[in-house]
C-alpha cells in the first residue's frame, strides 16, 4: 500500500499518517502481518487487558487498588450473525456478575458498542440485547456507557441511548468532538441531562461530516466541552490532551464560582439505577473562540509536543484566563455520586461541578494516577477480548504520540 506525499502531507503529516493506519485497520494483510509478528503480543497487553473475563476482572481490581475508576469494553465488534450477538450480549452478563461478585461495582462500569450487539444485523435485535445489558448492569449495582462508531450510526445510536434511558437513566452517551454535528448533540444531551462522555474520536470520517485538521477538532472538543459542562448532565471528560484536561478543570471551577451558569444534579444523583431530577434550563450560549482565533500555544503529549493553539472560554463575550486557572487537588465539601464515585476536586474548598477525567488503558498512566492522587475522579477505558486488532490501530491513529508510544514499547520487547 503505497501513500504519496503530495501538498496535504506536508501541511498535515499527521493526518494523512492518521488517514493511512485506519485504512490499514481494515487490511487484511496488515491484520494478519501484525497479529502474528512475535512481539505484537508483549505490546498489545500494555493496552488491552487479556483475552477473558478472568483477566480483564484482575486489571480492574489492580487499577481499583490505586484510586482509579473503570469502564471494561468486551471487544467484538461489527458481528454479522445473530448468534454472535447474543453471545456477546451474554459475555457481558457474565463480565458484570464477574465485577459484583469481588466488590469492583459501582466503580467499574462497561461500555458497549451496538455493533457487537448486532445493529449491521438488526436494529431491533441491537435495541433488546442492548436492554438486557443494562439490566444486567444495574443488577450488578452499576451502569452502562454506549460506545460512539463512525458517523454513519450517530443518529441511529443516540436513538437507541434515548430509548434505553427511558427504563435506565443511567445509560451513558458517546459523542465525538471531530464531527461538525457534535456540538449540537451536546446541547441536546446538556440540556436533557444524563452521563455524556465526549471524545475526539478515532474514526476514518470524509471532510463532508467531519473536522480534519487536529487544531479544528482541539476547538470543537472545546466548544462541546463548554457546552456539557453548563448543562444538566455529568460530563466525562474523554482525553489525554493536557490542555483541555486544564480547560476542564477551569471550566469546574468557572461554574463553581459563579462565573457560567449551570444547571447540575445534586450530589448523589448518579447512582446505579437512579438518574437525577432537576428543573429544565436552557443550556447558555457559552462561547469559545475557534482555533483560527486563538493564540498559539502547545499542546504536549506523552512522546512528543505538538503546537496547536489553545481554547479560551469566553464569560460574557470577553475571556477571563483567572476563571479557567482554579487551584485543584483540595478536599471537596461535597461530591456527586457517578455509580457512587465522588468528585474529589474543589476550588478553594468549594465543591466543584462534578465531572471525570477518562483515558485509555495503557495510554499516560503517570497522569492518570496523577489526576486521582490530586482529587479527580478518572476513569480508565479497559478493553478485553482476542479482537483487539481495529480497537490498537485505531489508538495509534488518534494521535502520533500514540504511535511513538507504540513504537517504544515494541522496542522494549525486543
Amino acid at each position: 500500500m503505497a501513500f504519496g506525499l503530495g501538498a496535504e502531507a506536508l501541511r498535515d503529516p499527521a493526518g494523512v499518517l492518521r488517514t493511512a493506519l485506519l485504512m490499514m485497520s481494515g487490511d487484511p494483510r496488515v491484520r494478519r502481518l501484525v497479529s502474528t509478528a512475535p512481539l505484537t503480543r508483549g505490546v498489545v497487553e500494555r493496552f488491552v487487558a487479556g483475552e477473558d473475563v478472568a483477566a480483564a476482572v484482575r486489571v480492574a481490581g489492580g487499577l481499583r487498588d490505586t484510586g482509579l475508576w473503570v469502564s471494561l469494553d468486551l471487544l467484538g465488534e461489527d458481528v454479522t450473525d445473530r448468534r454472535l450477538a447474543e453471545e456477546s450480549a451474554t459475555a457481558y452478563g457474565g463480565l458484570l456478575r464477574a465485577l459484583a461478585d469481588v466488590g469492583l461495582t459501582p466503580a467499574a462500569e462497561v461500555s458497549v458498542k451496538l455493533s457487537a450487539l448486532g445493529a449491521r444485523v438488526d436494529a431491533a435485535l441491537a435495541r433488546d440485547l442492548a436492554l438486557r445489558v443494562c439490566q444486567a448492569a444495574r443488577d450488578a449495582g452499576t451502569c452502562v456507557t454506549v460506545d460512539m462508531e463512525d458517523h454513519t450510526t450517530t443518529d441511529a445510536t443516540l436513538a437507541v441511548v434515548a430509548d434505553l434511558r427511558r427504563e435506565f437513566g443511567e445509560t451513558g452517551a458517546v459523542v465525538q468532538a471531530c464531527l461538525r454535528r457534535t456540538e449540537a448533540d451536546c446541547r441536546d444531551l446538556a440540556a436533557a441531562g444524563g452521563r455524556v462522555r465526549l471524545c475526539k474520536g478515532a474514526y476514518a470520517e470524509p471532510a463532508s461530516v467531519a473536522y480534519t485538521r487536529r487544531a479544528e477538532v482541539s476547538a470543537s472538543y472545546a466548544r462541546c466541552l463548554a457546552v456539557l459542562m453548563a448543562g444538566r448532565g455529568y460530563p466525562m471528560v474523554a482525553t489525554h490532551d493536557p490542555v483541555l484536561i486544564e480547560l476542564a478543570a477551569g471550566l469546574a471551577g468557572a461554574l463553581a464560582t459563579g462565573r457560567l451558569p449551570v444547571s447540575a444534579p445534586a450530589a448523589g444523583g448518579w447512582s446505579a439505577g437512579r438518574a437525577p431530577t432537576a428543573p429544565q434550563a436552557e443550556v447558555p450560549q457559552v462561547e469559545v473562540p475557534s482555533a483560527g482565533t486563538s493564540q498559539a500555544g502547545t499542546l504536549q503529549a506523552e512522546a512528543s509536543s505538538v503546537a496547536t493553539p489553545p481554547v479560551e472560554l469566553a464569560v460574557d463575550g470577553r475571556f477571563d484566563r483567572r476563571a479557567a486557572e482554579v487551584p485543584r487537588g483540595a478536599a471537596s465539601q461535597g461530591a456527586v455520586s457517578q455509580g457512587a464515585a465522588g468528585q474529589g476536586a474543589a476550588s478553594q474548598g468549594v465543591a466543584r461541578r462534578p465531572f471525570e477525567y477518562q483515558m485509555l488503558y495503557g495510554v499516560r498512566p503517570g497522569e492518570q494516577r496523577r489526576l486521582a492522587e490530586a482529587g479527580e475522579t478518572v476513569r480508565v477505558y479497559v478493553p478485553c477480548g482476542r479482537e483487539w486488532y481495529g480497537y490498537l490501530m485505531r489508538r495509534l491513529a488518534e494521535r502520533p504520540a500514540n504511535l511513538l508510544f507504540f513504537a517504544r514499547a515494541l522496542r522494549s520487547t525486543s
